[in-house]
């Protein structure tokens, strides 16, 4: 559980299945891009503790902010809600958005991540890419079948 499990959750009642799916594409380009600043020696910048500590806080700050503001949106939820859709990009901009400013995604991918990455290179190159798709295809199918269970399961639930 995390902001991009309580994102899909939020978000597929307004937008449908394709919300989980969205969300994984988003966070899969983050992903993709701390992937290749991990291959590319940027560890150094985040192994600096001055740096961690930095982002940590930030990304904390925000996932906060963001906590607070959905506790504040409870008394209005609703599984047949009346608010507007968000828009195609921005369920993608949410899943990069929530994953960047999440400290736990950045301390898994300095911790078991570059553990993988490092394991993974011993099969070469191939074995990289075979780590990564697999990676996101497990995020793609749990996030999928999240939203598919509640777009599907909402006609059985009541505001109760």
């Amino acid at each position: 559980p995390g902001p991009l499990l309580a994102s899909v959750i939020s978000e597929t009642p307004k937008n449908g299945f394709k919300t989980g799916p969205l969300i994984t594409f988003g966070h899969g380009i983050a992903e993709i891009i701390m992937l290749f600043i991990l291959l590319t020696g940027g560890q150094k910048l985040f192994n600096n503790p001055l740096s961690l500590r930095t982002l940590s806080l930030a990304g904390g700050i925000i996932l906060l902010f963001l906590g607070i503001n959905m506790l504040k949106s409870l008394p209005t939820l609703s599984v047949n809600p009346t608010s507007s859709p968000i828009q195609k990009g921005n369920l993608l901009l949410t899943g990069m958005l929530l994953s960047i400013v999440n400290p736990y995604w950045i301390i898994w991918w300095l911790t078991m991540g570059m553990g993988l990455i490092l394991f993974s290179k011993q099969v070469g190159s191939g074995g990289i890419g075979i780590f990564f798709i697999g990676h996101i295809l497990a995020d793609l199918t749990w996030f999928s079948l999240i939203s598919f269970l509640i777009s599907k399961g909402k006609r059985f639930l009541s505001n109760k």
